[in-house]
């Protein structure tokens, strides 16, 4: 990886996700806001961002509640 950790298989290369989850959560979550808002994500939007991710954690990761939380969010209904 770009941090220098290294995996031999798919299965430890799931662990070094998981160990880093909520970074991934974020890095998906900008990914999808950028396709569903048609725009790249500023530094104003880094808020809502993480407001999102928050919310979309207490379902434990789940991509259904990561998409609920981004298209009932005020950063999407203000598109």
């Amino acid at each position: 990886l770009s941090d220098g950790r290294e995996y031999r298989d798919t299965r430890e290369f799931k662990q070094l996700l998981l160990k880093d989850m909520d970074a991934f959560q974020m890095t998906f979550l900008e990914k999808l806001a950028t396709f569903g808002m048609r725009r790249t994500m500023g530094f104003a939007d880094r808020e809502e961002l993480k407001k999102i991710a928050t919310a979309s954690k207490a379902g434990d990761y789940r991509l259904r509640d990561l998409i609920e939380c981004f298209v009932c969010s005020d950063l999407f209904k203000s598109r």
